[in-house]
């Protein structure tokens, strides 16, 4: 799948549980993609420029930090949806497979007294999670930088890492870390990936 077609699959999938994969690799479709999201949902765009002393590493982060809080988002409201026919919330468990969670929400369906419909309706809501978001990092392709003629030291990381979206703690993903890897690099800066938590 080209990069284009997955940069932002999560915005299309996540919110109803499916897991997806983003590969990261150029740069500026990266920054490309953070400005069109911000623009189409209005929220404020600080462009992070060719001359900034990260670049890849702080789009990619900008980037990712975008997607936890716009999956974040749709998440809330799917869950405040109604439980009512083509609501997003009553799509989420329609296309769940055949498990435990599928058939509470079978049951819930049954139910004709309204307090307790509601009581499960509400149980449901909380089990409504987010699928998991797997992050690729082309670190291969990744270019020198050079600052006033020097070239910039670079530290080790391993190359894929995922991001676990389904508590949507409240400190966000900023516990973030990555390890090191004697294979591939990435700029130094990029340990600082909020969004980039738990490695495979």
């Amino acid at each position: 799948m080209g990069t284009g077609f997955s940069i932002d699959t999560p915005l299309r999938v996540a919110k109803y549980g499916i897991s997806s994969a983003i590969s990261l690799v150029d740069d500026v479709l990266i920054e490309q993609m953070r400005r069109f999201h911000c623009r189409r949902l209005g929220l404020q765009y600080l462009e992070i420029p060719e001359s900034d002393d990260d670049t890849r590493a702080n789009r990619i982060t900008a980037y990712l930090d975008l997607l936890n809080e716009l999956v974040r988002d749709q998440v809330r409201a799917l869950q405040s949806s109604p439980f009512e026919p083509g609501s997003e919330i009553t799509r989420y468990f329609e296309m769940l497979p055949d498990s435990p969670l599928k058939k509470s929400y079978s049951d819930m369906l049954t139910i004709q007294y309204p307090v307790e419909k509601a009581r499960r309706q509400d149980v449901l809501r909380c089990q409504a999670t987010p699928g998991s978001i797997d992050v690729n990092i082309m670190t291969k392709l990744d270019r020198d930088i050079y600052r006033n003629g020097n070239k910039l030291p670079r530290c080790e990381v391993t190359p894929r890492a995922r991001c676990d979206h389904p508590s949507f703690s409240p400190r966000g993903l900023t516990d973030a870390f990555l390890v090191t890897s004697q294979d591939l690099k990435i700029s130094s800066r990029m340990t600082k990936a909020s969004s980039v938590r738990k490695l495979f």
